[in-house]
């Protein structure tokens, strides 16, 4: 089910992968793709069940490999939230982002299905695609 995340060579499309740095309590778990043109995304679905204002956060894994070029450029993650005023693109500059939760926004969602995006449009040779989390705000 899981394959080796392999930074020269990444799958065309979104696979399973293992990281230590990803988000999970027994399986720490995550997909990832080669970086394109934003033709394929994954997505997060929650179902809210009190409507309300919600502060959006993604799971960042700050990928080290001895190959990987250090160019000091960004390098972003085009999100996509869907939430009851329409939907927000946000681009999270992952290059300079915090390991772990990083919050995208804050956004009200009605009682129902709440749904993030990502997709694979960046200037690095991968994406990966970690963990999304809704906290309300009270």
């Amino acid at each position: 089910k899981y394959i080796g995340i392999r930074y020269w060579w990444a799958p065309e499309n979104w696979r399973a992968t293992i990281h230590s740095e990803a988000f999970g309590k027994y399986v720490r778990s995550a997909h990832y793709t080669r970086a394109g043109s934003g033709d394929i995304k994954v997505a997060w679905n929650t179902e809210i069940k009190d409507g309300g204002y919600y502060d959006v956060y993604s799971h960042v894994i700050k990928f080290e490999s001895r190959w990987r070029d250090e160019d000091k450029g960004s390098k972003e993650y085009h999100y996509s939230i869907i939430h009851d005023d329409g939907r927000d693109e946000v681009n999270l500059d992952v290059a300079n982002a915090e390991k772990g939760w990083n919050l995208l926004g804050s956004f009200y969602f009605s009682e129902g299905k709440a749904t993030v995006e990502l997709t694979n449009e960046s200037s690095d040779r991968l994406v990966i695609a970690d963990a999304i989390k809704w906290v309300k705000i009270d």
